[in-house]
């Protein structure tokens, strides 16, 4: 680790080097080690973190809360309706292919066997080839 990095890092996770990502808290604090200066910009970021402590983070509005409830349930009506509409279709797709494959399949069916039913079937279909 440089000292580049480790300032980017400070300025974006603080001084806390525990805030930091797991992968480099190892290198800093071996720096830190190494570079007693560099404690000098933790020493920086400390204060700032100090001073950013002392604002407490705003709470949100109800009628924020409320939009964001509300976006939430429209996309998961849009999604379940896109669902639905899909699965729909794939179920008629399947639907539509099982009957044409078993009315193609009666005409191999000898007379005899034939349900009224299936006759009625082969008779709107017209022969089969």
């Amino acid at each position: 680790m440089d000292n580049t990095l480790f300032e980017q890092l400070a300025t974006a996770y603080g001084a806390d080097i525990k805030r930091w990502p797991a992968q480099h808290q190892p290198e800093a604090r071996e720096l830190l080690h190494q570079r007693p200066a560099m404690a000098e910009i933790l020493s920086r970021y400390r204060r700032l973190d100090a001073m950013l402590d002392l604002d407490p983070p705003a709470k949100a509005s109800a009628a924020l809360k409320e939009r964001i409830l509300m976006s939430a349930s429209e996309t998961f009506i849009v999604w379940f309706s896109r669902e639905l509409r899909r699965y729909a279709m794939l179920f008629l797709m399947v639907a539509a292919a099982g009957a044409w494959v078993g009315a193609s399949t009666l005409g191999d069916i000898p007379m005899e066997e034939k349900t009224l039913d299936q006759i009625l079937i082969v008779n709107a279909l017209g022969p089969s080839e």
